[in-house]
């Protein structure tokens, strides 16, 4: 268990990885209010777009009450199940592109780093090797834009490097 109470290898993401397993709403029963309660151990749930494969956002779900940014990024960072990595990705990239944005120009600054197998399984899954402004560009200057881009950029480079690093 982290300092906050997440406790990493808990379920906080069901999806259904195009199919390859069985449905992420298995186990789970609609409420009134549009949430879901997890049968076994009534956890609540809500359905969301999560992951992008390649062929549109998979629909999944996400435990409830959501987990904050603190937690995400260590749940993405340090979690051993696959659900719980992808859906992670998914919210920091829709609801947290600013931050992600800061938290990775922090992580790969240190060029005398060594890159755990997990720290860099979650570069691979952010999908960072091409750079994409991945942040809100509604309502910013041309200049902020560029800028925020340009620092996109550094990440994809050194995530690059990294993943090519033994």
């Amino acid at each position: 268990m982290t300092h906050t109470g997440l406790v990493l290898d808990r379920p906080y993401f069901r999806l259904s990885f195009r199919g390859a397993r069985k449905n992420p709403e298995d186990g789970l029963r609609r409420l009134p209010d549009g949430s879901f309660v997890d049968v076994r151990d009534g956890s609540r749930w809500e359905r969301r777009e999560l992951y992008d494969f390649g062929s549109g956002n998979e629909s999944g779900f996400m435990r409830l009450p959501a987990l904050a940014w603190e937690d995400l990024w260590e749940l993405i960072l340090r979690s051993n199940l696959k659900d719980n990595r992808y859906g992670t990705a998914a919210v920091l990239e829709q609801q947290y592109p600013g931050q992600l944005l800061s938290a990775l120009t922090r992580l790969l600054a240190d060029s005398r780093a060594t890159w755990d197998p997990q720290i860099k399984e979650a570069l691979q899954i952010l999908d960072l090797e091409v750079p994409v402004n991945r942040c809100e560009v509604i309502g910013k200057s041309p200049l902020e834009v560029q800028d925020e881009y340009e620092r996109w950029k550094w990440v994809s480079d050194r995530v690059r490097r990294i993943l090519a690093s033994p």
